[in-house]
């Protein structure tokens, strides 16, 4: 898990006629990554053309168009289809598909526009339902226009004599209920009609208009005879164009349902043929002639080697080299030279550390030579940001939030990155809830026992609960706090070195120097804030220095760190020059930095225990009951905001502490995923 997967180089060439069988033998095995050859035009060499017998990018779009219309899932139930065949017979049964759909939607649109249509007319005519005349005396004067007002008040005001035009009321029909229409009627409407001189009807329009005077449009100049009567036809024909739409949108249904499998198949040979139509370009080609190479894991090379001796017995040729002596047949480390690609890094992930490489690869993507540093992540960041919260209750909260997550966002194609950082804070408050039952005994800023100045202990209601090993509310347990945290991060800077050293040993014997002073630096470093008096006289500083520093003690602590501290500038002065020993005050800050995790579990304790200082007596002495609602609830959205800060800043500064103080040692980045040439097929086969 340290090291990427060995990778090997093929290197094909052979005849040219060949390329287009080549390329989908290599997308079949699904396990090599090509490489883009190298042009040279004066030499009559230049890339291959894509290859495709129809155009792949035009055909996709509009079946992914057709499939997002018609709304289709993936097909609980389907037989793969051999790929060639499918390509085949593809256009005529796309040119079908094509028309049936354009049949269908022609037929969905004009029926929506018919009923938009309807319902317009219907609104326009309901506010003269009651009136008994005949809708076309409203568009039959040449001289006069007429408008519609719902207003009981005085008219507008203008420069004009507008009349106010009377129809008799309709009896109301009881034998024949009204009609069911789309649509609610206003509840209360007072319908008056003036009819103005067509040259004053701009100027009305625009003093009703002014005065907020509510116009009504007119029904349609098409629609003749009685109100009541127009809109009870234009129901019944509203009805009729609902269930001639229905009946559309039931053939699109059963459209879909007959060609779900062939759409997504389709698309998945879609996508298939324009990759290998790409991929053909990454070979250079002469008059006759092909050339191209690729990286294969070392692992499957003797396999890949098999089979494509065995599909080209003759025309191609196939030379296979590890990463290692493909670079150095073109005179370069494994890293890459300008013109040449870099060996691809193929990560190898156990099911423990997947979660953690989103971390990793926030950062960069290691190269191909450099040791991988998501185990360091693993091992190190659910113990840093346990630490800074040490709480049993706020642990739970974001290992229960965290899990839920998980679960949630595993289930969904597109939350793959979001389950893994759902599964950092699962991880991270399992150990905060450890650190804050056995280390810290508290919950909530809560003590499992009886502390000076506290109101309420969880011992008082349950029994059997730890004692506390550390106490963040007194100083010498505080010492110990730090102590560890300057421990730990020894530990893990050191760590960090004996990377660097790794990846420099066999590439630059001045950058080994350097990484080797760079671990004595902060060695005596480390060792200069540990022998402080105040960490000495600590009951950890003690059981420290007489047992594991006790080595350190008896050489004499001032000469050991004077010697370390002085051999590490000697060494980073040999490795990285003059500035590089500006780089030792920045390694004793990155010491120092480790405080963090101490002092950052003290500060959100401190804060804890003063909201419950505050808060707890109010809810235990509470003379009424309002009272005890308001402060049991301000209790628990404070402790709820606690959470959320406690968990973002203890997952900054846990990052902050790998990313600058640790992968700074030995983690340069800058590599390129192995991604395999190839797809994964559910709908076809290959």
């Amino acid at each position: 898990m340290l090291r990427s997967e060995r990778m090997s180089r093929v290197t094909v060439t052979g005849d040219r006629r060949l390329l287009v069988r080549l390329v989908h033998v290599l997308q079949s095995l699904g396990c090599v990554q090509l490489i883009d050859g190298l042009e040279h035009p004066e030499h009559g060499i230049g890339r291959a053309d894509a290859h495709s017998y129809f155009p792949v990018e035009g055909y996709l779009v509009a079946l992914r168009s057709i499939k997002e219309y018609l709304q289709l899932a993936p097909p609980r139930q389907w037989t793969p289809v051999p790929e060639g065949e499918l390509i085949l017979s593809f256009p005529d049964r796309m040119e079908m598909l094509a028309e049936a759909v354009r049949e269908i939607r022609h037929s969905i649109e004009q029926l929506q526009a018919r009923k938009k249509s309807l319902e317009e007319s219907m609104q326009a005519v309901r506010p003269f339902e009651t009136w008994s005349m005949d809708l076309s005396a409203l568009h039959g004067a040449k001289s006069l226009r007429v408008f519609a007002l719902n207003h009981a008040g005085p008219l507008p005001e203008f420069d004009g004599a507008p009349t106010e035009l009377d129809a008799p009321r309709a009896e109301p029909e009881r034998e024949r209920p009204a009609p069911a229409l789309p649509f609610k009627a206003p509840k209360r409407m007072t319908l008056r009609l003036l009819a103005v001189e067509t040259a004053q009807a701009d100027a009305f329009q625009a003093s009703a208009t002014r005065l907020g005077v509510t116009l009504l449009p007119l029904p349609p100049a098409e629609l003749r005879g009685n109100p009541a009567e127009c809109l009870r036809e234009l129901a019944a024909k509203w009805r009729a164009a609902s269930t001639a739409l229905q009946g559309a949108e039931n053939e699109r249904k059963t459209l879909a349902a007959e060609w779900n499998e062939f759409i997504h198949a389709s698309e998945e040979a879609l996508v298939s043929l324009l990759a290998k139509s790409q991929g053909s370009t990454g070979f250079c080609i002469c008059r006759y002639g092909t050339t191209g190479s690729f990286w294969v894991p070392s692992r499957d090379a003797a396999r890949v080697m098999e089979h494509l001796r065995r599909e080209f017995p003759d025309g191609l040729d196939f030379t296979l080299a590890d990463a290692a002596s493909a670079s150095a047949a073109h005179g370069h480390d494994a890293h890459g030279a300008e013109d040449e690609p870099a060996a691809p890094t193929a990560l190898v992930d156990s099911s423990v550390t997947r979660p953690f490489r989103a971390l990793t690869t926030m950062f960069g993507i290691p190269r191909y030579d450099e040791i991988d540093p998501t185990p360091m992540l693993t091992l190190f960041f659910p113990v840093f940001f346990g630490f800074m919260i040490g709480d049993v209750g706020y642990g739970l909260i974001m290992a229960v939030f965290g899990y839920c997550l998980r679960r949630r966002f595993k289930a969904a194609a597109y939350g793959e990155v979001a389950a893994q950082f759902s599964t950092l804070l699962w991880v991270g408050g399992i150990v905060a809830t450890l650190f804050g039952f056995f280390v810290f005994a508290d919950a909530f800023g809560i003590p499992f026992h009886e502390e000076h100045g506290m109101v309420f202990w969880w011992g008082s209601l349950i029994g059997m609960l730890p004692h506390p090993i550390l106490l963040k509310t007194e100083g010498h347990s505080v010492n110990n706090m730090l102590i560890l945290s300057v421990l730990v991060g020894w530990l893990q800077m050191s760590v960090g070195c004996a990377f660097g050293i790794w990846n420099e040993w066999r590439h630059s014997v001045r950058h080994v120097i350097a990484r080797v002073g760079q671990l004595l630096a902060v060695s005596g470093f480390s060792l200069l804030v540990l022998g402080l008096d105040a960490f000495r006289a600590s009951t950890l500083g003690g059981a420290v220095w007489s047992t594991v520093l006790a080595p350190v003690n008896a050489a004499g602590t001032a000469a050991v760190i004077e010697w370390s501290l002085l051999a590490g500038i000697v060494c980073i002065g040999i490795g990285e020059g003059a500035m590089g020993l500006l780089e030792i005050i920045g390694l004793f800050g990155n010491v120092v930095s480790y405080t963090r995790l101490a002092l950052i579990g003290v500060s959100k304790a401190a804060v804890a225990i003063a909201v419950n200082s505050i808060i707890l007596p109010q809810i235990i002495h509470a003379d009424f009951s309002a009272g005890l609602v308001f402060f049991a609830v301000l209790l628990v959205v404070l402790h709820l905001v606690l959470v959320i800060l406690g968990c973002l800043s203890a997952s900054i500064q846990s990052v902050r502490l790998h990313y600058c103080e640790t992968f700074a040692k030995f983690f340069k980045g800058g590599g390129v995923l192995f991604q395999p040439f190839g797809m994964r097929r559910v709908f076809t086969c290959a």
